[in-house]
């Protein structure tokens, strides 16, 4: 999984790199962390890449900017 904080119209989000681009978990967190560096520290990225799961990319890469990832073993 590769995990990532990136700026798209603007706004500094993060979320799941995907094949197709990059699922905002921003917005599916509904706003429950400020950013990637607050949800790794409450240990919650395993929920996070569940509320990605089988979903699509709300962006493409080449709509993302600042891209900084973090890549994680699955478990």
């Amino acid at each position: 999984m590769r995990f990532m904080s990136f700026r798209a119209d603007g706004v500094a989000r993060f979320g799941l790199a995907i094949d197709s681009g990059v699922v905002d978990l921003t917005a599916r967190a509904e706003g429950e962390f400020a950013g990637l560096k607050e949800a790794i520290a409450a240990d919650a990225l395993d929920r996070l890449a569940a509320l990605a799961r089988g979903t699509s990319a709300d962006f493409r890469f080449d709509e993302v900017e600042d891209r900084k990832s973090t890549r994680l073993n699955s478990s």
